[in-house]
């Protein structure tokens, strides 16, 4: 099957990135690093009250650990993504076309039209 403007295959999402769903899935990117920066601010806040409580918030800091590493991870990959999809979106030139040397891009605002309508 023919994905026209295929930028690349997600596995988070099991589908081809392309013409149609391009403007979902970098929505999908910014939502899930919005909630991963969320649960960092969440726990460096319940941190700091747990500080100043004298440290009288309960013994979980496996989970807290757990929960930080994960938020820091999913964060960071999802902004270099949406970084990535973002110069994709701009310069009107998917990864695919990239990689083949086939240039042809348009000018960044009709290009942010295309994909956001």
């Amino acid at each position: 099957v023919c994905v026209l403007k295929m930028d690349h295959h997600c596995p988070w999402v099991n589908n081809c990135v392309g013409y149609r769903n391009h403007k979902a899935f970098i929505l999908f990117l910014f939502y899930t690093f919005n909630i991963s920066a969320y649960a960092l601010f969440l726990i460096i806040s319940r941190f700091y009250l747990c500080l100043g409580a004298g440290g009288a918030c309960g013994r979980s800091s496996l989970k807290v650990i757990v929960v930080v590493v994960i938020a820091i991870l999913f964060g960071l990959f999802t902004l270099c993504m949406m970084c990535d999809q973002w110069s994709v979106v701009t310069s009107s030139v998917t990864a695919i076309d990239r990689l083949k040397g086939e240039a042809q891009g348009m000018s960044s605002a009709k290009a942010i039209n295309e994909v956001f309508g």
